[in-house]
């Protein structure tokens, strides 16, 4: 881990805060900041980021309690070398883990320019094209195990918001059909790699990365110095291939509420 781990952490928690506030009303408390989508009760949709505490018991106990008068089910994503005394706090709670992923980072100085030989056709998808992103995210859908219907369009309105804002970025690679895609989500400067998906008829052709390199290009070039990612688990090969070092680790937590 390079000795600015935690400084470059903490300008991504920044980020991730930034991120988390685009299309969400803020709630903060001791501790953290809740972002509650005023209209989704969808998980994804309504987070909470910690931000400090030197008292997590009374945080957590906060926290419950404005998710609760919000009907949402809570829920947290967070880097764990900032915040190493929260997770007990938390499973104390009752609060259970959902995902535990090491944090990766590439910096544009390293970003290495290669020639590709691969088929497909690249293709950034803008806020006018709403047939098509809906198409991608049934695709995605379909990638990560799910049935492709309407309730995979749950992120279009903020994919629409974000790419006529300029906080998201969005591709795909184009054979056919939509063989692969994935979006970069930015907060603060700062982007992180998000949805990367390939079709399950097309996995292990290459798509993936082929698709990852070109976004990264156009992210590179439009200025931007650092992106990150959290890996899921057996992606970490090929975000190492295209440059990205771990840094870290992210994880997440929920706990399942009556309503």
């Amino acid at each position: 881990m390079p000795d600015n781990s935690l400084g470059v952490l903490k300008k991504l928690e920044l980020s991730l805060h930034e991120v988390a506030r685009q299309n969400r009303d803020l709630y903060p408390c001791k501790g953290f900041n809740l972002f509650i989508h005023p209209e989704s009760s969808d998980f994804f949709m309504n987070l909470a980021v910690p931000t400090g505490s030197d008292n997590w018991q009374v945080s957590v106990a906060q926290l419950l309690a404005i998710f609760k008068e919000h009907t949402r089910q809570p829920r947290l994503e967070y880097f764990d070398d900032l915040h190493p005394d929260l997770k007990i706090a938390l499973e104390a709670a009752g609060f259970k883990q959902d995902m535990r992923a090491p944090v990766m980072v590439l910096e544009g100085k390293d970003f290495q320019k290669r020639q590709l030989k691969t088929r497909g056709r690249y293709r950034r998808l803008y806020n006018d094209e709403k047939e098509n992103i809906e198409h991608a995210l049934r695709r995605q859908s379909l990638a990560y195990g799910g049935t492709g219907d309407d309730s995979s369009l749950v992120w279009l309105p903020n994919l629409l918001k974000g790419l006529t804002d300029n906080s998201v970025m969005l591709a795909v690679l184009e054979l056919g059909d939509f063989v692969s895609g994935a979006s970069i989500q930015i907060g603060g400067g700062i982007g992180e790699l998000a949805g990367v998906w390939t079709h399950p008829t097309e996995q292990k052709k290459g798509f993936a990365y082929s698709l990852c390199y070109q976004l990264l290009n156009d992210y590179f070039a439009e200025g931007y110095e650092l992106i990150w990612l959290s890996a899921a688990e057996g992606a970490q090969r090929l975000y190492e291939k295209l440059g990205f070092k771990s840094l870290g680790t992210q994880l997440n937590y929920s706990m399942s509420i009556e309503p």
